[in-house]
């Protein structure tokens, strides 16, 4: 979506989204994703919940990548204390007093800004608590999950299709070469005629299980075997 021919100074030119579900469904035809809602707000819990796993993986200690899953991996307790740290390093970042001009501080100009006497109350910046974080890393990994999920079963159709054109091309090949020896073995077979070979080899060389059986017959049935199949086709 980052080409060009898409791109606009706004975001995305209009009908991006149906573009992105016709691409999810090539790739991966059992998820049944919808472009809206489910990629829409699937993009944006990514978007927003990233930087969490990111940090983990960059910066997190005791914390592993389960590479079959795609997802991270630790224990409550470890996670729990990431998050505690994370919390910390937010409310010490927004506790930082910034500089300003030295005005400001003078006693006139706190007059004309608070001439009532008062105290201006300030907005309480609230934070999410630990099962906020939590909940949030465990959306992404159900996200994630998801998507490998269905990029497996693809995967398996794609190996079960794969075997069972290898197993059609084995039949195939199989069959091949039992022709060429049941022409092999009626020519060589003395009590037959020319014409009875031609026709045997047109009757019974079109059924795969009547050539495996008459290879496997000893010679001294398989011309019994021919002349009561030449008989049975002329009914």
């Amino acid at each position: 979506m980052n080409d060009s021919s898409w791109k606009v100074d706004t975001g995305h030119k209009s009908g991006y989204l149906t573009y992105i579900e016709k691409k999810m469904a090539e790739v991966l035809p059992h998820a049944d994703l919808k472009a809206d809602p489910h990629i829409r707000s699937k993009v944006k819990i990514l978007k927003k919940q990233l930087p969490y796993v990111l940090e983990i993986m960059q910066n997190g200690s005791g914390f592993g990548w389960d590479d079959e899953k795609k997802m991270v991996i630790g224990d409550r307790e470890t996670y729990m204390g990431w998050a505690k740290e994370v919390v910390e390093v937010e409310e010490t970042a927004d506790a930082e007093p910034t500089s300003q001009p030295a005005k400001e501080n003078s006693p006139q100009a706190h007059e004309n800004t608070n001439p009532s006497g008062g105290s201006r109350p300030g907005r309480k910046r609230t934070y999410p608590d630990d099962d906020a974080l939590e909940s949030g890393l465990i959306s992404v990994s159900n996200t994630i999950a998801m998507f490998l999920e269905a990029e497996q079963d693809n995967a398996k159709t794609m190996n079960g299709l794969q075997r069972a054109f290898m197993h059609e091309a084995e039949v195939h090949e199989q069959a091949s070469a039992n022709r060429t020896k049941l022409l092999d073995i009626l020519q060589n077979l003395k009590d037959l005629s020319k014409e009875e070979v031609v026709m045997a080899v047109r009757v019974i060389g079109g059924d795969a299980g009547k050539t495996e059986l008459f290879i496997k017959l000893r010679d001294d049935f398989k011309v019994l075997f021919v002349r009561q199949e030449l008989e049975a086709a002329k009914k």
